[in-house]
């Protein structure tokens, strides 16, 4: 486990067992209580814990940056305020688009479609 997954998915896994334990615990008194300091979770991987959005101060930098360079800037906004992916932009057509309700209708994601406000 390990190898393949994430040093915080393995301290949830360690945490809810350790809350069915201590639930346990209730009806049974030869239950051992296992604390934190003899397990070992592992090395965080490459990135992990990393932040993974941009601040404010920094979108505003970015959409300041790409002002007026069409297609561009119509990207970057799109992208910051959509929350949408940027194959998710690229992919639309101008069908997609319902002014009257307000929505984007994104196709091609993974085989999904849906609708975002």
């Amino acid at each position: 486990m390990t190898d393949k997954t994430a040093r915080g998915t393995r301290q949830n896994v360690f945490c809810d067992l350790q809350t069915i334990l201590n639930a346990a615990r209730k009806w049974h008194n030869d239950i051992p209580v296992v604390g934190r300091r003899g397990v070992y979770f592992g090395l965080k991987k490459i990135g992990e814990g990393r932040r993974t959005y941009f601040t404010i101060p920094e979108i505003k930098s970015i959409l300041a940056e790409v002002e007026g360079r069409k297609p561009w800037d119509l990207f970057f906004i799109l992208l910051s305020l959509s929350g949408l992916r940027s194959a998710e932009i690229l992919g639309l057509y101008v069908e997609d688009l319902d002014f009257d309700k307000n929505l984007i209708w994104i196709r091609g994601g993974r085989g999904m479609e849906r609708f975002r406000p």
